[in-house]
């Protein structure tokens, strides 16, 4: 079936390559069996590392993709057509929905992990921008309700696994557009640190953090996996932390 799902990648140019996938997957996963796990990905677009979740081993998978929100149209359908295609239709659960609204009615500890690659900064985007100044505590107190939830909603030693990049941008910095990420806005995310105090704040505990390396430069990453090397690439991370 994970031939099946290569494939069907390769075929309709999804992604520059299941290799890559898998790398980054295998990078936020990192010393984390999936086997028997019950996973939740909040903003989940098309679903792909939901269903490579289901694929290395997790026997529940939840992807949450709220179309009304504001993300891409049409994904549930790219979805669906994806699953049936490679022999998953109906194991993975797909709702587009957000995740305050699901865990609104689904508030038993029920996951062993939450996943949200690229997505931490949307939960509440205008929130994001102020975050780091000290007046800020409004769009603090949001997020740290929405951390709440997702401590709620994680059995005793679940984890939450972030992808996303920081702040800090040696091109951003220089106001200038990052030749390795040009899309990115930095000034919508914020340093990793911040990020795990707040967490912390809801009862989290910081497991690890991990500057991501490029999957170009990967045979480098026991040099680039640094914040300083990350500094002057795109600045992204991991950042995990476990229900403590």
């Amino acid at each position: 079936m994970t031939r099946n799902f290569d494939q069907y990648l390769k075929i309709n140019n999804i992604w520059p390559s299941p290799q890559r996938l898998d790398y980054s997957l295998q990078c936020f996963f990192r010393a984390l069996t999936l086997n028997g796990k019950a996973v939740l990905e909040i903003g989940a677009g098309q679903g792909l590392a939901s269903v490579w979740c289901r694929l290395h081993g997790a026997n529940r998978v939840v992807a949450l993709e709220p179309e009304a929100s504001g993300s891409t149209k049409g994904m549930k359908q790219e979805f669906e057509k994806m699953a049936d295609a490679i022999g998953l239709k109906g194991v993975v659960e797909y709702l587009p929905v957000t995740f305050e609204e699901y865990a609104a009615s689904n508030t038993s500890k029920s996951f062993d992990c939450i996943l949200m690659q690229a997505v931490i900064n949307h939960l509440e985007e205008e929130a994001t921008k102020r975050l780091h100044l000290q007046e800020a505590r409004a769009e603090r107190q949001r997020y740290r309700e929405t951390f709440k939830e997702m401590f709620d909603i994680l059995k005793p030693s679940g984890v939450v696994v972030i992808y996303d990049v920081g702040r800090r941008n040696f091109w951003h910095d220089l106001r200038l557009k990052n030749p390795f990420a040009p899309m990115i806005e930095y000034e919508k995310h914020q340093q990793p640190k911040l990020w795990n105090e707040l967490l912390c704040q809801c009862g989290f505990k910081f497991m690890d953090l991990r500057w991501f390396t490029l999957y170009k430069l990967r045979y480098l990453r026991f040099l680039l996996s640094h914040m300083i090397p990350a500094y002057f690439l795109n600045s992204a991370f991991v950042l995990r932390c476990i229900k403590s």
